[in-house]
């Protein structure tokens, strides 16, 4: 199912969470890992090095750009000699690639080439960002075309799974690649469907009609109320090591404006997320 697995990699402990998930998944279905370093050509030709160039005022500005630039490109391969070195232990097999560019850019070009992409919640300055996420977390959620399993700091062996249902598009998407998931390794499976009792009930047969043939053990259930606390606290009720969801709603334009539920659960579990389109 998943053959090939993007893992970004920034040097912080949440990315490091990310390969270990990768190489745990990669573990269960033989694949590829792609480790990716992604220099920010913002710090070699932004505002910040322009404005200390000329407070300086000694050395044109291309001096300090190719010192800087020798500078992150060793720390890159630095980082990622330290997951290869990982990697080699699993067993697996793996390519890397260090590049210079919009880091969200890169990381959504490079996953069109892959079967799953795992993140951290946070990147490097996750110390500084309290509970907001990456913003590059944010951006490659909104515009990759594969799933992201977006992790924590710590890594959890996974037993069971919330697959959070409603029906549309990217949660019908979730609910097919959770099946195939939860057959291939042996997964406990929880479906949740929250909203109004005879919608609920009707999206829950829905979800039996398919997960059925699976012969899966799953138990379903209806909640009321704000889809994101229903979700965040039945996974937390049902112990679920993941939680499976669609990455986006259809309504898009209230997403803009109010936040989405997806966002809402990621900025508010620590649990890992699978998030499909």
């Amino acid at each position: 199912m998943f053959k090939t697995i993007l893992v970004p990699l920034d040097g912080s402990e949440y990315s490091q969470t990310a390969l270990d998930y990768a190489i745990r998944i990669g573990d269960k279905y033989n694949a590829h890992l792609q480790l990716l370093h992604v220099i920010d050509v913002r710090a070699l030709e932004g505002p910040l090095l322009h404005d200390i160039s000329a407070s300086l005022g000694a050395a044109p500005l291309v001096n300090y750009q190719s010192q800087i630039r020798a500078i992150l490109e060793e720390r890159g391969r630095a980082i990622l000699k330290s997951a290869e070195e990982l990697v080699q232990e699993s067993g697996l097999k793996y390519a890397s690639n260090l590049t210079v560019g919009i880091v969200n850019k890169e990381i959504i070009d490079a996953a069109t080439h892959v079967d799953l992409v795992t993140m951290g919640r946070h990147g490097e300055h996750a110390s500084w960002s309290s509970v907001l996420l990456g913003s590059t977390l944010e951006a490659v959620v909104r515009k990759a075309n594969r799933p992201i399993l977006v992790t924590s700091d710590q890594v959890q062996t996974v037993s069971k799974i919330l697959i959070a249902y409603n029906g549309d598009e990217h949660a019908t998407q979730a609910l097919h690649v959770a099946a195939n998931m939860a057959s291939e390794i042996d997964l406990e499976v929880i479906v949740l469907v929250v909203g109004d009792e005879e919608w609920a009930t009707e999206k829950l047969e829905d979800a039996k009609t398919y997960l059925d043939p699976f012969q899966l053990t799953v138990t379903y259930l209806h909640e009321d109320g704000a889809p994101e606390k229903s979700i965040i606290a039945v996974a937390d009720a049902q112990l679920c090591d993941i939680i499976v969801m669609g990455a986006y709603g259809e309504n898009r334009i209230h997403e803009l404006l109010l936040g989405s539920t997806t966002e809402t659960v990621m900025r508010n579990t620590m649990i890992p997320i699978l998030l499909v389109r």
